[in-house]
């Protein structure tokens, strides 16, 4: 009898450590899907940061990135340009300078690489990325950050040709009778001695900047900017109707990769 409760002492000590070994080896898997997912995580929050630094420094450098076919920063300098400590073998590649409609940019890519060797690959030519399994990436797309300078850019120049209209509109009200022969946007009385709130003959293309705005239209001449940060160029000779109505003045710019712009104010009737 003793024999026979020993064998079923032994048996239920036996089932005891089985549940006991199945039981830690269910935790240990529970702990190591924890500890997976939170670095699943910790990668995405680290890419999405990543991508946010190098969207920030793409606009502060907007003038540049794109002002030639090849980029003038390295892949290579990217991260440490944006501030970004390099974590899980991040990895940078941009693209080749991209077109579209009046807009030039590029895309760069940030991935972290899931095998070694990593099979994902960059076409830098179109900007487009096939990733391996497992791999996580970004793609900061510099065609709204340079869209968003576009248009910015432009409503500038729109803003201050509706200036020299209204400045237009507001001379040639002081005497109706030479409305439509007075061409407001140059000196009235010649390019040799206009008056201090004269627009001075602008024959060919010259930077706002170097205008006395503050007395003509009491604007700040340093404000007349594209959002890249260079001045507007301005005439009233070149692209401009100078000798008949309705007479116009040309605001003009330059886009980082060689586009001009252009905006004409023109003579209210």
């Amino acid at each position: 009898m003793r024999r026979q409760n020993g064998f079923a002492f032994l048996g239920f000590a036996i089932m005891l450590a089985a549940i006991a070994i199945t039981f830690i080896i269910g935790e240990a898997g529970i702990a190591a899907r924890a500890q997976s997912s939170l670095l699943d995580t910790q990668k995405e929050a680290y890419l999405d940061m990543a991508a946010q630094a190098v969207e920030s420094w793409y606009a502060r450098n907007a003038a540049a990135i794109d002002a030639a076919a090849a980029s003038p920063f390295a892949d290579t300098d990217i991260l440490a340009l944006a501030g970004i400590e390099r974590r899980w073998d991040l990895r940078v590649a941009q693209s080749a300078r991209l077109a579209d409609g009046d807009i030039a940019y590029r895309r760069i890519l940030l991935w972290l690489p899931a095998a070694n060797p990593d099979p994902s690959t960059w076409d830098a030519a179109a900007g487009t990325f096939s990733p391996g399994a497992g791999v996580r990436w970004r793609i900061i797309d510099g065609r709204r950050i340079q869209s968003q300078a576009y248009s910015q850019t432009l409503a500038a120049m729109r803003a201050f040709a509706r200036k020299l209209e209204l400045r237009f509109y507001a001379k040639a009200a002081t005497d109706s009778s030479t409305y439509l022969t007075v061409n407001w946007f140059r000196p009235r009385g010649g390019c040799a001695s206009p008056n201090p709130d004269d627009i001075p003959c602008l024959d060919a293309y010259t930077d706002a900047s170097l205008v006395n705005w503050r007395v003509i239209l009491g604007e700040d001449p340093g404000t007349l900017k594209t959002a890249w940060g260079q001045s507007l160029q301005v005439s009233n000779l070149t692209d401009s109707s100078s000798s008949y109505p309705p007479y116009t003045m040309a605001i003009a710019a330059q886009t980082p990769w060689g586009a001009t712009m252009r905006v004409l104010a023109v003579q209210p009737i």
